[in-house]
């Protein structure tokens, strides 16, 4: 008879000896810690120095579970899961046998990450699934998991085509609304806007699935060197015959870069105030007032959408305004929060596409996530 051991691994919200900076912060996350611990199991070296080697990535700020399948005193499968924090996901990133094709390592695998979600909490399960690999597919189904489409593009360039691994997921919480919208990865460092702004238009009807070239048309229509602020970006989804609701606490410029020299600030404030000129002039809507996450729900749950402004430290811990795009609301026993797609994944720290569509966030982590220069901003996509 099998069993299963859980072990949770050691997480450093800041790791020592860096200078902030994203980078050095990647760096100084490795440890040997999964290594160690699958070394102390009795997995062959070659595995962990081979197929497993790409496990010492995701660390640090990530939430990290082993989980190991044993027969007798051998070990015979191991399996890595992780989670963003202030998150209710959980994701199977790998798995591996000493049985190749293995269906009772793999059912074991699933259950247990499945009872490992029940137990914190999660709001969704989802299993990654290599594209040669029938074994956990055929598992994770027999489970009760649903396949989730693929998107065309879910990485970042330059990628294979149908590289992409597949994926699986268990809803645990109870969804009073969702409007699916197609996922896409951004294609460069700056292009969140845009890109979240094609998955609400492809969500609404206005558009087919998003991909680089409206990507990087919507990012010359609604950028001001580099990024893309709500009047801007509104302006540019309007031209594509959405009807969007600028929802925020200010009409003043927020996105300005402090970093920068005073005259690229000041054309920074007048490219800002321009595009809110023109939106005004346009007639878009304006719904002047802080925006709440209960008010968020009310959206939500009539059937819109809605692009958040937020800053992404507390999930990526890189300060940075992002855009994601939301579109439904879950609740789980007295929790509750928002279903959201983030054009943005750590590859670096081994993050998929699954990581980042269907992302149940809790009010509490919107609530912190939401908002950037002292400001807070949405817009707002009608049913």
């Amino acid at each position: 008879m099998s069993t299963v051991v859980v072990q949770p691994l050691t997480r450093r919200t800041a790791p020592p000896g860096t200078d902030g900076g994203y980078d050095a912060l990647v760096a100084a996350a490795r440890d040997d810690e999964v290594a160690t611990r699958l070394a102390a199991a009795g997995v062959p070296n070659a595995v962990i120095t081979g197929p497993l080697a790409g496990w010492a990535e995701p660390t640090s700020w990530q939430v990290r579970t082993l989980v190991q399948v044993h027969e007798g005193d051998r070990v015979v499968g191991v399996g890595l899961v992780t989670a963003r924090p202030l998150t209710r996901a959980l994701r199977l990133a790998g798995w591996w046998s000493a049985l190749p094709g293995s269906a009772a390592v793999a059912r074991a695998l699933v259950d247990a990450v499945v009872a490992l979600g029940r137990t914190d909490a999660a709001a969704t399960v989802t299993l990654t699934v290599a594209p040669d690999d029938p074994t956990l597919w055929e598992t994770g189904l027999a489970a009760g998991f649903t396949p989730l489409t693929a998107p065309a593009s879910g990485a970042p360039l330059p990628h294979e085509p149908g590289a992409l691994p597949r994926g699986l997921r268990l809803v645990l919480a109870e969804v009073a609304a969702d409007r699916p919208v197609p996922y896409m990865r951004q294609t460069t460092d700056y292009t969140c806007g845009p890109v979240a702004g094609s998955m609400a238009l492809a969500g609404v009807g206005l558009a087919g699935a998003p991909d680089r070239r409206g990507e990087l048309a919507l990012w010359r229509e609604a950028t001001y060197v580099p990024g893309c602020d709500p009047f801007g970006l509104a302006l540019a989804l309007a031209s594509r015959g959405a009807a969007p609701t600028v929802w925020s606490s200010t009409t003043e410029p927020t996105l300005i870069d402090e970093a920068t020299a005073p005259g690229t600030q000041e054309m920074q404030q007048f490219v800002l105030g321009d595009f809110r000129d023109r939106a005004l002039a346009a007639g878009l809507p304006l719904r002047l007032e802080a925006p709440t996450v209960a008010d968020l729900h009310e959206h939500l749950l009539t059937g819109g959408l809605a692009l958040l402004l937020i800053d992404q430290h507390p999930m990526h811990l890189e300060p940075c305004p992002h855009w994601i795009t939301a579109h439904g609301v879950w609740h789980r026993g007295e929790e509750s929060g928002v279903l959201v797609d983030d054009p943005w994944t750590d590859v670096d720290l081994g993050e998929t596409w699954l990581d980042a569509t269907g992302l149940p966030l809790p009010d509490a982590t919107v609530d912190l996530l939401w908002g950037w220069g002292g400001a807070r901003s949405a817009l707002l996509l009608p049913a």
